[in-house]
């Protein structure tokens, strides 16, 4: 796969941080790095953030999206923004591959928008992660546990470094990595239990 050490510390430590900008000025930059496909890593140490990024990544998905997620708990996947955005990536008729670590939160809003596209159009799958899933995804990372993420038509992506405070490290223009990550969930899901 060609992206061994993807999260070192040295490309951590060259990732551009926003978070201490306000809400405001945080989507200006995303804003101007995502219209202007512009090379830049980002860091998002902020739970307040994600569903920010995240708007980046349905927006301008235009055929595939992929998710690695827990469960959809909630914590950045409840917000309205999330959701908004999550709800106009599904209108335009993409494919999504989602591979949950553990049962779903039926609960979860986001969890039943995309179950409920999936079913009526076929476009997509979802499985829940084995221990022969986790270990295709872990080979990517070199992580004894394989770390959440999300990846949209081979070019952009957010990968969660900390699954507690939702730390991040995202892309806007990494096609290499993007299509790594795709490969390797669609890998992982074949070895997932189907839902």
């Amino acid at each position: 796969m060609g992206v061994s050490g993807l999260l070192s510390p040295i490309l951590i430590r060259n990732s551009h941080s926003f978070d201490e900008l306000s809400i405001d000025n945080y989507k200006i930059v995303l804003e101007k790095i995502s219209k202007n496909s512009l090379s830049i890593p980002i860091q998002n140490n902020e739970k307040k953030h994600a569903a920010i990024l995240m708007r980046y990544i349905f927006n301008e998905t235009k055929e595939e999206l992929g998710l690695y997620v827990n469960r959809f708990s909630g914590v950045y996947s409840s917000h309205p923004e999330y959701l908004e955005n999550l709800k106009n990536c599904l209108d335009r008729k993409i494919t999504v591959n989602l591979l949950l670590d553990s049962e779903p939160n039926l609960d979860s809003e986001a969890y039943n928008l995309i179950a409920n596209y999936i079913q009526d159009s076929g476009r997509g799958k979802i499985g829940i992660a084995t221990d022969n899933s986790r270990s295709k995804i872990g080979i990517l990372f070199k992580e004894s546990k394989p770390l959440h993420f999300a990846v949209s038509d081979s070019k952009r992506y957010r990968i969660e470094i900390d699954p507690v405070s939702k730390a991040a490290y995202a892309h806007f223009n990494d096609n290499e990595m993007a299509e790594n990550l795709k490969e390797c969930l669609n890998e992982a899901l074949v070895y997932s239990h189907p839902i």
